[in-house]
């Protein structure tokens, strides 16, 4: 999946000219995070990106914050 994703997470206006200011964050919003790892792999490569996991079961919250915990994102 990340492999798919990388090439659009590259902030631009749609003339390409803008780049993220000092503090800026890039927001995806997941849909059926499930254990997180997707949103983990992504987050380790891009500090620029803030990972919205969508999940509300509680098997899923806690796998998620475990796994981001674990990987320090």
């Amino acid at each position: 999946m990340y492999e798919i994703l990388k090439e659009h997470l590259k902030p631009a206006s749609k003339d390409g000219s803008k780049t993220l200011g000092l503090g800026e964050k890039l927001k995806v919003f997941e849909l059926g995070s499930g254990s997180g790892q997707h949103g983990v792999t992504v987050c380790e490569r891009h500090s620029e990106v803030l990972w919205q996991p969508t999940d509300v079961s509680k098997r899923c919250i806690t796998a998620i914050n475990s796994r981001a915990k674990m990987y320090n994102v």
